[in-house]
Protein backbone atom coordinates (compact mmCIF):
# COMPACT_ATOMS: atom_id res chain seq x y z
CA UNK A 1 0.00 0.00 0.00
CA UNK A 2 1.34 3.38 -1.25
CA UNK A 3 -0.91 5.62 0.56
CA UNK A 4 -4.44 5.92 1.66
CA UNK A 5 -6.51 9.45 1.43
CA UNK A 6 -10.25 10.56 1.64
CA UNK A 7 -11.20 9.26 -1.82
CA UNK A 8 -9.37 5.93 -1.67
CA UNK A 9 -6.28 3.96 -1.46
CA UNK A 10 -2.79 3.84 -3.65
CA UNK A 11 -1.22 0.91 -4.51
CA UNK A 12 1.88 -0.45 -6.04
CA UNK A 13 1.00 -3.26 -8.81
CA UNK A 14 2.36 -4.30 -11.69
CA UNK A 15 0.96 -5.40 -15.41
CA UNK A 16 0.54 -8.85 -16.01
CA UNK A 17 2.67 -8.66 -19.15
CA UNK A 18 5.05 -6.28 -18.64
CA UNK A 19 5.96 -7.44 -15.11
CA UNK A 20 9.08 -4.54 -14.53
CA UNK A 21 6.50 -1.74 -15.13
CA UNK A 22 5.00 -0.45 -12.20
CA UNK A 23 2.06 1.64 -12.01
CA UNK A 24 0.62 3.39 -8.49
CA UNK A 25 -3.03 2.33 -8.86
CA UNK A 26 -6.04 4.53 -6.91
CA UNK A 27 -8.82 2.32 -6.06
CA UNK A 28 -11.70 4.39 -5.25
CA UNK A 29 -14.60 3.05 -3.86
CA UNK A 30 -18.05 3.93 -5.17
CA UNK A 31 -19.80 4.10 -1.96
CA UNK A 32 -18.11 4.97 1.68
CA UNK A 33 -20.00 3.83 5.17
CA UNK A 34 -21.95 6.81 6.94
CA UNK A 35 -21.35 9.35 3.29
CA UNK A 36 -25.19 10.62 3.02
CA UNK A 37 -25.93 11.19 -0.78
CA UNK A 38 -24.73 14.92 -1.56
CA UNK A 39 -21.40 13.78 -0.42
CA UNK A 40 -21.23 10.81 -2.25
CA UNK A 41 -22.34 12.76 -5.42
CA UNK A 42 -19.61 15.23 -4.51
CA UNK A 43 -17.32 12.56 -3.93
CA UNK A 44 -18.23 10.71 -7.46
CA UNK A 45 -18.39 13.71 -9.31
CA UNK A 46 -14.70 14.67 -8.41
CA UNK A 47 -13.69 11.04 -9.36
CA UNK A 48 -15.33 11.65 -12.83
CA UNK A 49 -13.67 15.25 -13.51
CA UNK A 50 -10.44 13.57 -12.58
CA UNK A 51 -10.86 11.02 -15.00
CA UNK A 52 -12.19 13.13 -17.71
CA UNK A 53 -8.85 15.52 -17.00
CA UNK A 54 -6.90 12.42 -17.06
CA UNK A 55 -8.49 11.28 -20.60
CA UNK A 56 -7.75 14.75 -21.95
CA UNK A 57 -4.59 15.29 -20.96
CA UNK A 58 -3.50 11.81 -22.83
CA UNK A 59 -5.22 11.45 -25.83
CA UNK A 60 -3.89 14.38 -28.15
CA UNK A 61 -3.84 14.41 -31.90
CA UNK A 62 -0.87 16.88 -32.57
CA UNK A 63 2.65 16.53 -31.52
CA UNK A 64 2.58 20.04 -29.73
CA UNK A 65 0.28 18.55 -27.33
CA UNK A 66 2.07 15.81 -25.85
CA UNK A 67 1.62 14.67 -22.70
CA UNK A 68 3.82 16.60 -20.12
CA UNK A 69 6.59 15.06 -18.24
CA UNK A 70 5.74 16.98 -15.36
CA UNK A 71 2.08 15.53 -14.77
CA UNK A 72 1.43 12.22 -13.69
CA UNK A 73 0.36 9.88 -16.99
CA UNK A 74 -3.05 7.69 -16.42
CA UNK A 75 -2.51 4.30 -18.27
CA UNK A 76 -5.63 2.68 -18.09
CA UNK A 77 -8.71 2.78 -15.79
CA UNK A 78 -11.32 -0.16 -14.59
CA UNK A 79 -14.85 0.50 -13.33
CA UNK A 80 -16.87 -2.27 -11.47
CA UNK A 81 -20.37 -1.78 -9.80
CA UNK A 82 -18.26 -0.89 -6.53
CA UNK A 83 -15.08 0.76 -7.24
CA UNK A 84 -13.31 2.44 -9.94
CA UNK A 85 -9.54 1.73 -10.44
CA UNK A 86 -7.16 3.72 -12.48
CA UNK A 87 -3.47 3.04 -12.93
CA UNK A 88 -0.76 6.00 -12.89
CA UNK A 89 2.41 6.66 -13.08
CA UNK A 90 4.15 5.39 -10.10
CA UNK A 91 6.71 8.02 -8.84
CA UNK A 92 9.24 6.03 -6.75
CA UNK A 93 10.33 9.62 -5.16
CA UNK A 94 6.97 9.63 -3.69
CA UNK A 95 5.29 13.20 -2.24
CA UNK A 96 7.50 16.22 -2.19
CA UNK A 97 5.83 16.73 0.86
CA UNK A 98 7.63 13.47 2.68
CA UNK A 99 10.91 15.03 1.02
CA UNK A 100 10.29 17.99 2.82
CA UNK A 101 9.62 16.49 5.91
CA UNK A 102 12.40 14.14 5.78
CA UNK A 103 14.96 17.06 5.43
CA UNK A 104 12.74 18.58 8.28
CA UNK A 105 13.82 16.31 10.81
CA UNK A 106 17.09 16.27 10.12
CA UNK A 107 16.62 20.02 10.60
CA UNK A 108 17.90 20.63 6.84
CA UNK A 109 15.84 22.38 4.16
CA UNK A 110 15.35 22.39 0.39
CA UNK A 111 18.56 24.15 -0.82
CA UNK A 112 18.08 26.81 -3.16
CA UNK A 113 19.02 24.68 -6.23
CA UNK A 114 16.17 22.04 -5.28
CA UNK A 115 14.03 24.43 -4.62
CA UNK A 116 14.07 26.57 -8.03
CA UNK A 117 14.24 23.01 -9.73
CA UNK A 118 11.46 21.80 -7.96
CA UNK A 119 9.57 24.95 -8.21
CA UNK A 120 10.15 24.99 -12.35
CA UNK A 121 8.79 21.46 -12.98
CA UNK A 122 5.54 22.63 -10.84
CA UNK A 123 5.29 25.77 -13.19
CA UNK A 124 6.08 23.79 -16.63
CA UNK A 125 3.21 21.55 -15.58
CA UNK A 126 0.92 24.51 -14.57
CA UNK A 127 1.72 25.82 -18.22
CA UNK A 128 1.24 22.45 -19.60
CA UNK A 129 -2.39 22.38 -18.04
CA UNK A 130 -3.15 25.85 -19.25
CA UNK A 131 -2.65 25.39 -22.55
CA UNK A 132 -4.61 22.18 -22.55
CA UNK A 133 -7.33 24.60 -20.95
CA UNK A 134 -7.05 22.62 -17.56
CA UNK A 135 -7.39 24.81 -14.49
CA UNK A 136 -5.75 23.19 -11.51
CA UNK A 137 -6.95 23.68 -8.06
CA UNK A 138 -4.92 21.83 -5.59
CA UNK A 139 -1.65 22.74 -5.66
CA UNK A 140 0.26 21.53 -2.41
CA UNK A 141 3.24 19.49 -1.79
CA UNK A 142 1.16 16.40 -0.97
CA UNK A 143 0.02 16.50 -5.09
CA UNK A 144 3.35 17.18 -6.20
CA UNK A 145 5.16 13.62 -6.73
CA UNK A 146 8.87 12.60 -7.60
CA UNK A 147 9.18 10.58 -10.62
CA UNK A 148 11.86 7.57 -11.15
CA UNK A 149 13.84 10.60 -13.13
CA UNK A 150 13.88 12.99 -10.32
CA UNK A 151 11.38 15.44 -11.71
CA UNK A 152 8.02 17.29 -10.23
CA UNK A 153 4.90 15.53 -11.35
CA UNK A 154 1.54 17.03 -10.84
CA UNK A 155 -1.46 14.67 -9.42
CA UNK A 156 -4.51 14.36 -8.13
CA UNK A 157 -6.83 16.58 -10.48
CA UNK A 158 -10.16 15.90 -8.60
CA UNK A 159 -10.57 19.15 -8.01
CA UNK A 160 -9.70 20.08 -11.30
CA UNK A 161 -11.58 22.23 -14.47
CA UNK A 162 -11.38 22.95 -18.24
CA UNK A 163 -11.25 26.65 -18.38
CA UNK A 164 -14.45 26.43 -20.88
CA UNK A 165 -16.55 25.47 -17.75
CA UNK A 166 -15.64 28.22 -15.43
CA UNK A 167 -16.57 30.72 -18.57
CA UNK A 168 -19.66 29.21 -19.68
CA UNK A 169 -20.64 29.00 -15.64
CA UNK A 170 -19.60 33.31 -15.06
CA UNK A 171 -22.27 33.86 -18.16
CA UNK A 172 -25.13 32.33 -16.29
Amino acid sequence: MLGEGSQGKVALCNYADEADKLFAVKVFSHSIEKEDTKERAVRLGHLQNELNILDHLSHSDDKASQQSQFLVKKHFSVRTQDQTAVALDYCSGGELFMFMEAKRKQRKMLTITETQFYASNVLMGLEHLHKKGVVYKDLKPENILIGDDGYAKLTDFGLSYFSSQASSSSNQ
